[in-house]
Parts: structure tokens; sequence; C-alpha cells
């Protein structure tokens, strides 16, 4: 979470046991960055909240259970065609990627 400043209200997409806001904002807390972590994907609200938000987090390829990542389809879409740029990417232990967007 080196690319987000900290203090900022972070968009996370995919919901995997591993992989989910709690372990990134954990992961900022014992790097000394307090992060707040909003759960997208989840319901048909998601793609609005990207109007409260600066950044987020998201993963190619496994999402998570899809009753609770239905809508992760739709905020990607509307990240590739809104006022946000890519700032960051990395390979992911299952061979996705993990991404980091923000606003443009």
């Amino acid at each position: 979470m080196r690319v987000v400043p900290a203090g900022e209200r972070v968009g996370f997409v995919p919901d995997m046991a591993r992989f989910n806001p709690g372990t990134l904002q954990l992961t900022g807390l014992l790097g000394g960055k307090k992060l707040e972590f909003v759960r997208l994907g989840d319901s048909a609200r998601s793609v609005e909240m990207l109007r409260e938000l600066h950044y987020v987090v998201g993963k190619t390829g496994r999402q998570g259970l899809s009753y609770i990542t239905a809508y992760n389809g739709a905020v990607y879409e509307k990240l590739k065609q809104g006022n946000w740029t890519m700032i960051g990417q990395w390979e992911a232990p299952d061979g996705g990627h993990i991404a980091v967007w923000r606003r443009l």
C-alpha cells in the first residue's frame, strides 16, 4: 500500500479469504499507515460509491464468492471507462494481478 497516502478511504473490490479489506488494513497499520477500506462489488450501489473515493484496489482472476462479488464486474468497467488511472500493478500468488487505481 505504499502507493496510497495515509488517511485515505480506499475502495476494495475482491473479497477472498486472504485478500480482503481487513488484510490490507492490517498490513497498513503494521507499516504505520492508517487507511480506511470500503468494500465495493457487494451491492448495486458500488458503482455510485466510486464518486466518494480517490483510490481503489482490485484484482484480475478469482474475485471471491459469487453472492458477495456480484457487482465486481460493474465496478471494474467503471474504472476502465471513468476518470481513473492505474498507478500500480503486482502479480498475485494465484496468478492474477493486483492493481491500484487513482481518480484523476
